[in-house]
């Protein structure tokens, strides 16, 4: 019996998916109703999580390997990532706008980028040894939100200043595994086990004039000019800060089952 997992779309609607337990990952062709199966190499490498790079490329981690690696979608020649690094249960993945990879490590407990040109990785341990880091998304800042669903905190990293914090759930048991931000400066996670879904309001102090820049008669708000991220660890006096953070309404409220 097959597994099915992950799916992803790539940018000529095909659709992929991750065969968890059969060390396949299976492209559909909705316009042939077809499917073409990529056989990984070796045993129990348990596909996970799939991301599209700006190439079309579909990237991929196997967990039970310790790797990842990548498909050409032409050809669906497979590409697995030879380095000496091992990864510990990657599962969740995503690409940042500079073009690197970011991996939960779910038992390294670490988020890990790794860059694709220069082929290297970058590790940074969670706080909490309980926590298991799983699914990702970033903030507008450029920030990497991360779930930590075996305790009932988010973890939040600022790249630029490598500050790492951790924002408190206020329901306990929230189990959270999976994240999404939206264009209104809020990241959104969903609490499994309390049937809710919360949000973080991000918020920007307001730039007072002798913060303020001008080359050119052109103004530049101290934000910009001197980094977009916040300097995580300092939250009372950071650019910008954690505002709230709430549970929305119990989804058995708003779904009819």
């Amino acid at each position: 019996k097959n597994t099915p997992l992950f799916i992803k779309a790539d940018f000529d609607g095909n659709i992929w998916i991750t065969i968890v337990n059969k060390d396949r990952i299976v492209k559909y062709l909705p316009e042939n109703d077809e499917f073409e199966e990529i056989v990984l190499s070796g045993k129990e490498n348990l596909p996970f999580a799939l991301a599209l790079d700006d190439n079309g490329k579909i990237w991929y981690t196997s967990t039970g390997t310790g790797k990842i690696g990548y498909i050409d979608p032409d050809n669906n020649h497979l590409t697995e990532i030879s380095t000496d690094t091992v990864l510990q249960g990657p599962e969740a993945l995503l690409f940042d706008k500079d073009g690197n990879l970011w991996i939960a490590e779910h038992t390294g407990l670490a988020i890990t980028k790794f860059n694709p040109v220069l082929e290297t990785f970058e590790r940074i341990l969670v706080h909490d040894e309980e926590a298991l880091p799983f699914g990702m998304t970033f903030d507008k800042y450029g920030n990497v939100w991360f779930a930590q669903h075996t305790i009932d905190s988010l973890g939040a990293y600022d790249p630029n200043n490598n500050n790492l914090i951790e924002i408190p759930i206020p329901t306990e048991t929230s189990f959270v595994q999976f994240m999404t931000s939206d264009g209104n400066d809020n990241v959104w996670f969903v609490e499994q086990q309390s049937n809710k879904i919360g949000t973080i309001k991000l918020t920007e102090i307001p730039v007072i004039p002798s913060q303020t820049e001008s080359s050119k008669s052109i103004e530049i708000k101290y934000t910009e000019l001197a980094s977009p991220l916040i300097a995580l660890g300092i939250i009372a006096t950071s650019l910008f800060f954690v505002k709230s953070i709430q549970d929305k309404r119990r989804l058995n409220s708003l779904i009819n089952s």
